[in-house]
């Protein structure tokens, strides 16, 4: 008996126990007609995002949900970006984003952060800690993350007061 014939939330069950790298679960979507309707549920529900330019602790790397590495890559920003916009049925799929973006310095390509926000409407889980200079008003004039339930936040450009008037 293959997974074909399993209900959709024991495999769900299955394939969403942390045991497979989410690009081996990306990689067995595309083998499987069944399992490439059920895959993208799993890898787009709880999805962190790193993109780390300088050292940090591993305090902070704990902020939110899913494993997190020490160092990430812009480039898994726009791969996402891209497919939340090419598809923005995989955008309603994502319920929980942990988004941990530092750099030394302000770099315009953290501005990635604020598009994938503007992009999750079903979003109620937040946790983000950022250097990019806040754009929260433009993210929230595109997607006012009616849905939201809980959020944390930091940032060395986001106030307290900022914060608040956000996440109340």
């Amino acid at each position: 008996m293959g997974l074909d014939h399993l209900a959709v939330e024991l495999v769900q069950n299955i394939i969403s126990d942390n045991a497979l790298r989410q690009s081996d679960l990306a990689n067995l979507a595309r083998t499987n007609k069944h399992l490439s309707a059920i895959i993208p549920i799993v890898l787009y529900r709880n999805v962190s995002l790193v993109f780390v330019d300088q050292l940090i602790n591993d305090d902070e790397l704990q902020l939110g949900p899913g494993r997190h590495e020490r160092r990430g890559s812009i480039q898994t920003f726009k791969l996402f970006n891209r497919s939340i916009t090419d598809n923005p049925k995989l955008a309603g799929l994502t319920r929980s984003i942990c988004i941990i973006a530092t750099t030394d310095n302000d770099d315009a390509r953290l501005s990635y952060v604020w598009k994938v926000l503007a992009q999750l409407g079903n979003l109620e889980k937040l946790s983000l800690a950022t250097s990019a200079p806040s754009e929260f008003d433009s993210v929230l004039k595109q997607n006012p993350l009616s849905k939201l339930r809980y959020a944390q936040i930091a940032g060395k450009h986001i106030t307290i007061t900022e914060t608040v008037k956000y996440t109340i």
